[in-house]
C-alpha cells in the first residue's frame, strides 16, 4: 500500500503517482492511497495550480519525491 498526503493549503493539488516511468494514477486530492499493482520503482508527484493572471492557472511541479523500490516477496 502507498499512501501519499500533501500539507494544508489552497486549492487542490494533483497528484501522481509514477511506476517504472508510466503514470499509474493522477488524481485531483489532498491524500492518496494505492494498493501497489507490483514490484517496480515508484514516485509520487505533487502539482499546484499558479495563481492569478500571470500564472494562467496552469499546473505547476510542487513536490517530488525519491523513488521507492519494491520487490516481490521472497519465500
Amino acid at each position: 500500500m502507498l499512501h501519499v498526503k500533501v500539507p494544508e493549503g489552497p486549492g487542490i493539488p494533483r497528484l501522481r503517482v509514477i511506476r517504472d516511468g508510466q503514470t499509474i494514477v493522477e488524481q485531483e486530492t489532498r491524500s492518496l492511497d494505492l494498493k501497489l499493482p507490483g514490484p517496480g520503482r515508484y514516485r509520487s508527484e505533487a502539482y499546484l495550480r499558479q495563481p492569478g493572471l500571470t500564472g494562467w492557472r496552469r499546473w505547476t511541479l510542487w513536490i517530488f519525491s525519491n523513488p521507492v523500490y519494491v520487490t516481490a516477496a521472497k519465500n
